[in-house]
């Protein structure tokens, strides 16, 4: 719309202009109704080949339930006549924004509630400059996604740092340790009165002093029943040596 006039609009062909594109400015108004050429160019230049604009005279006969159709907003009950006056602003032909046109004469406060009402003059810079900053905040929002028109720069987006790549000496698979001797019975240590980090020399030790207990002349003079356990632990004690032994030497 740059360096164009902006055009008058029919409401035979409201629905087709207002999605020419994807935001829509509309002056409405009766009679000879203007939307300020400097807002239409600000907001071309702020959001590119995204906004049409144009004006409607609503002193010309409308269809019935028109401002109904095209101008209802959700804080807003139009008429059935004719849309109140103002400078609408629309996304994929829906009203997504609304001003009267008019701001109060105090100077221009950052704050958007300032922006709207009460109604006083009309036709100054710096209430087009109030208007198009009220409008183009809400377009900022649905197009940017945005919660506020003048925000600060969003700090930078921090990237989870990706370790590099292993070498092919990292690639190399680290030898296996080795196996585990397979852990001796705790019976056999038990038996014979070790301890289970016992060495070699202290299992023979233990071994040794364990037949001198129950050597037959140590027990000639129990009962039958007492030799032959005797007999019987000296032979146990023998077999968890000899498994003690073979683990150990086995390390």
């Amino acid at each position: 719309m740059r360096g164009r006039l902006i055009p008058r609009w029919t409401a035979s062909r409201f629905e087709q202009r207002v999605n020419e594109r994807r935001l829509a400015l509309v002056a409405v108004g009766r009679g000879m109704v203007r939307l300020d050429p400097g807002m239409v160019a600000w907001f071309d230049r702020t959001f590119p080949d995204l906004v049409t604009g144009g004006t409607l005279d609503t002193s010309r006969s409308l269809p019935p339930g028109f401002a109904q159709r095209y101008f209802q907003t959700s804080r807003r009950t139009q008429r059935a006549d004719a849309p109140e006056s103002g400078i609408y602003l629309f996304e994929y032909g829906r009203v997504i924004g609304f001003h009267t046109g008019v701001v109060s004469s105090a100077p221009i406060n950052d704050e958007l509630d300032h922006f709207v009402r009460p109604k006083v003059t009309t036709g100054r810079g710096d209430t087009v400059v109030a208007v198009t900053r009220y409008l183009a905040e809400i377009a900022h929002r649905k197009v940017h996604g945005a919660t506020e028109w003048r925000t600060a720069t969003p700090p930078p987006r921090q990237e989870r740092r990706r370790e590099p790549p292993p070498g092919p000496e990292q690639r190399r698979r680290a030898p296996r340790p080795p196996p585990k001797p397979t852990p001796v019975p705790s019976d056999d240590y038990m038996l014979l009165g070790l301890e289970p980090d016992a060495t070699l020399s202290d299992a023979t030790r233990a071994w040794r002093e364990q037949l001198k207990l129950n050597h037959p002349d140590k027990v000639a003079h129990l009962s039958p029943a007492l030799q032959a356990f005797a007999q019987q632990q000296t032979v146990a004690l023998t077999q968890a040596y000899e498994r003690i032994k073979a683990r150990l030497r086995a390390r």
